[in-house]
């Protein structure tokens, strides 16, 4: 049989330090996700002013390829959006109507 000789707060002080450098990396996580996500949203509206400011040179009359030789490439195209998969139960599964409304009660709206 094991003996304890450590008492409840030498336990919890351990199992406190254990949980700070966890979380001194879950904080470093979560401000890289969120340094991330600004920087995507930067590049998002970037790409979309580039794709508008290319298609503006185009119809002002240059060519992709006068473009292309400036080393100015043609917008990316963005990629297809897929289509959700449902669950599995859905394939081919009828499509559910709401209840019929209960008929009203005769007796609580005759005239009395």
């Amino acid at each position: 049989m094991t003996t304890f000789t450590t008492d409840a707060a030498t336990f919890l002080d351990n199992l406190r330090a254990a949980q700070d450098q966890r979380m001194a990396h879950a904080q470093g996580l979560a401000e890289a996700a969120a340094t991330r996500g600004r920087l995507a949203a930067e590049l998002d509206a970037a790409d979309r002013a580039y794709a508008a400011q290319f298609q503006s040179a185009l119809e002002a009359g240059w060519t992709e390829r006068e473009l292309r030789a400036a080393d100015l490439p043609a917008p990316a195209a963005k990629p297809a959006q897929r289509r959700g998969r449902g669950t599995r139960g859905s394939r081919g599964a009828a499509p559910v109507s709401p209840p019929a409304p209960a008929p009203a009660d005769e007796q609580t709206h005759s005239p009395s």
